[in-house]
């Protein structure tokens, strides 16, 4: 019920804010998802998520705005490693001996929820007929909700289904921000939108990466005589996605 509860707080405010020079919408996205790693290990695949929530624009200028929203996001992402490099998640609900095999896993697919909160400039053109086109650029902090993982295996039976990681997962999220499209009007104040976004993760979403095999067998040695682990030379999984915005201002 969290996520609703931001949802009508935002909304509230933005009503309450409501002035001549604020306008207000409503806006929904379809998006292809998929991380991105930086070496080779991870073959990451595209999946479809989800996105909707509100927006507000503050013009200081005619054609000039700051815009800033809120949005429950549903996304995720699948990937596939090799056998001897594999992600972790040591702190979600797995049993020990669940842990004790999640390195031979090399197929998994994360269901993640986040709270986002757009942030970004948007420019726009002069009404040409009912048509306005705009670009907008900024930034996309966000904070996580949900966490799920299934992940399996060529080389064992024992899959993990639907398992709660949300502890293994990186707390905020954030991604520069890109887009545009179109605003169509039906009557003075109220508009229909349609844009294209593009979403490029700057923060690993699993800090956690298991890395090399041997170097994790060792961080297990060192763990059981108290000692701290070593580092490992983990790989640094970010979020991308491209979005389709579509909605109504008034």
């Amino acid at each position: 019920m969290k996520k609703f509860g931001f949802l009508i707080f935002f909304s509230l405010l933005f009503f309450s804010l409501r002035a001549q020079d604020m306008k207000f919408g409503l806006t929904a996205s379809p998006h292809m998802n998929w991380f991105r790693a930086e070496k080779e290990q991870i073959d990451s695949k595209v999946r479809v998520g989800f996105k909707y929530g509100a927006i507000g624009e503050f013009y200081f200028a005619e054609n000039y705005a700051f815009t800033v929203g809120v949005n429950h996001v549903l996304t995720g992402g699948r990937f596939e490693t090799n056998r001897n490099h594999y992600i972790m998640f040591e702190q979600g609900e797995l049993t020990n001996d669940e842990i004790d095999t999640v390195p031979a896993f090399n197929d998994y697919k994360l269901d993640l929820q986040y709270i986002e909160v757009p942030l970004t400039l948007k420019l726009k053109t002069n009404e040409i007929g009912y048509l306005t086109y705009y670009g907008q650029i900024g930034v996309t902090p966000g904070v996580k909700l949900k966490g799920r993982v299934d992940a399996s295996s060529n080389h064992q039976n024992d899959d993990l289904k639907n398992t709660n990681v949300l502890k293994d997962i990186n707390f905020v999220n954030l991604a520069l921000t890109v887009g545009g499209g179109i605003e169509y009007s039906l009557t003075k104040d109220v508009s229909l939108l349609a844009g294209i976004y593009f979403n490029n993760g700057f923060i690993n979403v699993i800090p956690k990466d298991g890395g090399d095999e041997n170097v994790n067998i060792q961080n297990k040695i060192n763990k059981d005589k108290a000692e701290s682990p070593k580092t490992s030379d983990g790989e640094k999984i970010s979020m991308n996605n491209v979005s389709l915005r579509l909605g109504f201002m008034f």
